[in-house]
């Protein structure tokens, strides 16, 4: 997007994958970026950091004075906490975005909970801009957005009679979200790219083994295997009870019992339709390799409970004293891994250069952009296809064949002409990105000269012609 100012879904663009991802928080990190003047990926996880920190100031006193301030603080720190409890994999250090969705959900949920009145002109224009930004920053969006809904019109007919503004807020503040998923999609319907989550696959009439699999792994990971990262392990469906039981503590004094059932109700519906979903996905769109083994299992699972978590505790942060949010930032502390607070720590800068970004700025030396290079890693599963162009940005690689079979095979030479040949001479250059005995045994036809990791090579028909480094 910074390179060429136009989405990432362009078909200029060479991203190999996720082209029909909604693009609202990359455009939002494209604004930072462009402040800065240079593109780092520090800085994208910085503005990931300052959106998350910036959700939790609405539920602050207004009146700025000491004791505000230092409660901001700690509301803060005390919500990445929060965090850390279900970061399993340090995710709350790189681009992904799951945790940033799942904290823009709860903010909206807690905010239509705690409003007297949602139907001002203010809450309204807040609630549609939130809605829309939501459901154009990820796929799984939609459902988060529905429950908003859910909970904004049941709010609205407990607290308001029935009339023509209240028909009309709410036909907007559900509409115009959902206008602009469809615009999305219509968009994106319109480019020849590769859809990752199609709803007409969950509708299939045969049922292949590895989604009785994968169903069987999904089931006994939603009972057994816990999200949290503390000493406290709590799995999926346990951790409903634990959401209802903070619900319950955090609003009974301030809320009406009618109020509580009603957020109660928005939770546990969320959590099966949440559970349904990615049971959906598990079993039909992740296929036979990532769905038998519950691909992200534990990123995925844990952003619906933080969405819960989340809210409950931006309800409590704006009825509750100073006193009050030290002492759950103490709660926080002691039952948190003490190894994992180190995550907290700022990275101000990468401490040494990665092996694809090594790769990637060899071949940007030796080849011109736009250009389209086939690698190869043996014993690897595309980590340096999607490593390596990360860095390449303007190259394209290979999303097949990058790992040669060196067993089994009777005759290389034939297997090579029958099964690589015509789709490697489609590519401009070779790159040997990672090699192993076998392969100098196997394929040794290929070359000229002598074959040697890092070495890049150019496709003429069919010579591969060794490059002078530069």
């Amino acid at each position: 997007m910074l390179r060429l100012d136009k989405l990432y879904s362009s078909e200029l663009s060479t991203l190999m994958v996720h082209k029909d991802y909604p693009p609202m928080i990359s455009i939002y990190e494209l604004f930072y970026t462009k402040l800065t003047f240079v593109f780092k990926e520090e800085t994208l996880i910085k503005t990931l950091h300052l959106f998350n920190a910036s959700l939790i100031i609405p539920f602050i006193d207004n009146n700025v004075c000491k004791k505000n301030i230092i409660k901001s603080v700690t509301a803060i720190l005390s919500m990445f906490l929060i965090i850390l409890l279900f970061d399993q994999h340090d995710i709350i250090n790189t681009i992904y975005i799951d945790y940033t969705v799942s904290l823009l959900t709860a903010y909206m949920l807690s905010i239509v909970f705690i409003e007297e009145n949602n139907l001002t002109k203010f809450n309204i224009i807040n609630l549609i801009i939130g809605l829309s930004f939501l459901i154009l920053s990820k796929q799984i969006g939609l459902p988060f957005c529905l429950m908003i809904i859910f909970l904004f019109i049941l709010k609205t007919i407990l607290k308001t009679k029935p009339n023509k503004s209240m028909i009309i807020n709410i036909l907007l503040v559900t509409i115009i979200p959902i206008i602009f998923f469809f615009g999305w999609n219509k968009y994106v319907s319109k480019l020849d790219i590769e859809k990752q989550f199609v709803i007409s696959n969950v509708i299939e009439k045969r049922v292949e083994p590895w989604q009785k699999e994968a169903l069987n792994n999904y089931l006994i990971a939603i009972k057994n295997r816990s999200l949290l990262t503390s000493y406290i392990k709590l799995s999926y469906i346990f951790l409903l009870i634990i959401v209802l039981l903070l619900l319950y503590l955090v609003c009974k004094k301030i809320y009406n019992k009618k109020e509580i059932i009603i957020l109660g109700s928005t939770y546990t519906l969320g959590f099966i339709g949440y559970f349904l979903v990615m049971l959906g996905l598990y079993t039909t769109s992740f296929g036979p390799y990532e769905g038998v083994i519950l691909a992200s299992f534990d990123r995925y699972m844990p952003s619906f409970v933080l969405i819960c978590i989340s809210s409950i505790y931006m309800i409590y942060i704006k009825n509750s004293s100073l006193k009050k949010t030290l002492i759950i930032l103490t709660i926080l502390l002691l039952i948190q891994n003490p190894i994992k607070l180190k995550r907290l720590i700022p990275k101000v800068k990468k401490t040494e250069e990665h092996i694809f970004q090594i790769q990637a700025d060899k071949i940007k030396r030796n080849t011109k952009a736009n250009t389209k290079v086939f690698l190869i890693a043996q014993n690897t599963s595309g980590e340096y296809q999607f490593g390596v162009k990360f860095y390449l940005d303007t190259q394209t690689t290979n999303l097949n064949s990058f790992n040669l079979p060196t067993s089994n095979i009777d005759d290389y030479e034939k297997y090579y002409n029958e099964n690589i040949k015509e789709y490697m001479l489609e590519f401009d250059y070779l790159y040997l990105s990672k090699l192993d005995e076998s392969f100098y045994q196997k394929y040794h036809f290929l070359f000229n000269e002598p074959i040697k990791e890092n070495n890049l090579y150019k496709i003429d028909n069919d010579k591969l012609i060794l490059m002078e480094e530069k």
